[in-house]
Parts: C-alpha cells; sequence; structure tokens
C-alpha cells in the first residue's frame, strides 16, 4: 500500500508515498459509496459494484473501505427498514 522512500521528509521520518493521497481518496470514495447506498437502498456490500461504477471491487478492499463503520451503519439501517 505504501511506497518506501530512502530519503527522509522534512522532520526527518521516513517519506512514504501514497499515504494521504490514499486516505484522501478512500474519504471521497466513501462519501459517494454511502450516497449510493442511500438513494438505492442498498443492503449488501456487493450490491454497490453494480450500481457504483467509480470504484472496482479491488480498489473498495484495498482502500480498506469494507472496514468503513459509515458504510456498514448505513447498510445496516437498509436492511432493517426491509424487514
Amino acid at each position: 500500500m505504501y511506497e518506501f522512500r530512502p530519503n527522509k521528509n522534512k522532520q526527518g521520518k521516513p517519506a512514504y508515498v501514497g499515504g494521504e493521497k490514499m486516505k484522501n481518496k478512500a474519504k471521497q470514495y466513501e462519501e459517494e459509496i454511502l450516497e449510493v447506498i442511500e438513494k438505492h437502498k442498498i443492503c449488501r456490500v456487493e450490491h454497490i459494484f453494480g450500481l457504483y461504477g467509480g470504484l472496482r471491487k479491488t480498489q473498495f478492499y484495498n482502500l480498506k473501505l469494507n472496514e468503513s463503520n459509515a458504510i456498514k451503519e448505513a447498510i445496516e439501517k437498509n436492511r432493517i427498514k426491509a424487514t
């Protein structure tokens, strides 16, 4: 997930490529996915990929969006409403 660079950043810590950028991208995807979940009343994670074309399944899991509490709660809320 992170790529190590041999040089150090201004604080003298090892420099990582992609750390902050990945977090921002994951947050953006999370917000967009939450909108899709609410709009289409999604009850399963697998249904996200059919209705949201901006993200592949592998990217979803690599960004650890499957561990997002907000996404889990939104899906669970829809499941409760469906019963």
